[in-house]
């Protein structure tokens, strides 16, 4: 989750979009579009804080990251607050999408 975020506020797109699961709603089959849209995002948007409200310990394949994300866009002062679904792809920690749960 950490290593997302701060990829969204350094523009590290490749970071983003390789911790992606495969089967995320987010992906599409059109990677260079989902690049544009995330360099778009990212150069519209400054992050400013993130708050960690609860990791619990993960499974072997499945956990859940419930955050805040502090930002700016359009000149305004926002918070993001959702509960991340992430699955192993590869070895690796992906992230699939926001848990229908959400606080």
């Amino acid at each position: 989750m950490r290593s997302r975020y701060t990829a969204y506020a350094t523009h590290a797109i490749p970071h983003l979009v390789r911790t992606l699961h495969p089967d995320s709603p987010h992906r599409g089959d059109d990677i260079a579009r989902l690049r544009d849209e995330l360099r778009a995002y990212c150069r519209a948007t400054r992050f400013t804080a993130l708050e960690v409200l609860a990791a619990p310990v993960p499974t072997d394949d499945e956990g859940f990251v419930h955050f805040r994300a502090h930002y700016e866009s359009g000149g305004q002062a926002r918070v993001m607050e959702e509960r991340s679904r992430f699955a192993k792809h590869g070895g690796r920690w992906t992230y699939v999408a926001a848990d229908d749960d959400t606080a």
